[in-house]
């Protein structure tokens, strides 16, 4: 059983690398630009 704070490190680490993951994407991608 891991410490809780490396529970809580983890998810934050795995939401930061979603965030980024979706802003990546549609900041590559022109076509979702222009729907927003």
């Amino acid at each position: 059983m891991p410490a809780p704070w490396t529970i809580c490190s983890l998810l934050l680490l795995s939401v930061l690398c979603m965030d980024l993951a979706m802003a990546g994407s549609s900041f590559l991608s022109p076509e979702h630009q222009k729907l927003q």
